[in-house]
């Protein structure tokens, strides 16, 4: 899967980070400081607190000078069987400064099919 990342040039050089989650919905985050589109998962619990999405290229990382960025997942055969079938909803967010995000993108849902 492949995600090209677009916020405004006024984001240049800043952090971002995506986040998944199993769920939609409108969440109020102490972590993200604001409501955004995912619903409150394990998933997303675990990626807040640091932990990697396996397979996956560019899941944290900075804009470029036109406040853009792309991610990949890499889905290995049987490596993500536990989520065939089902939507993963997606945010990209810029962080410039850890744990103070100053955009979000709308969330984005993904079927996995086999």
């Amino acid at each position: 899967m492949h995600w090209q990342i677009d916020f405004p040039v006024s984001e240049a050089g800043r952090s971002y980070q995506l986040f998944p989650s199993p769920t939609w919905g409108v969440v109020r985050s102490d972590f993200l400081g604001t409501a955004y589109g995912l619903g409150d998962s394990r998933v997303l619990r675990e990626v807040i607190m640091g932990a990697p999405i396996h397979g996956m290229a560019g899941q944290v990382g900075i804009l470029d000078a036109n406040g853009d960025a792309s991610a990949d997942l890499a889905l290995p055969a049987g490596g993500h069987s536990g989520f065939i079938g089902e939507t993963m909803y997606w945010i990209a967010v810029v962080i410039p400064i850890p744990r103070h995000p100053t955009l979000a993108s709308s969330a984005v849902g993904i079927k996995l099919l086999p």
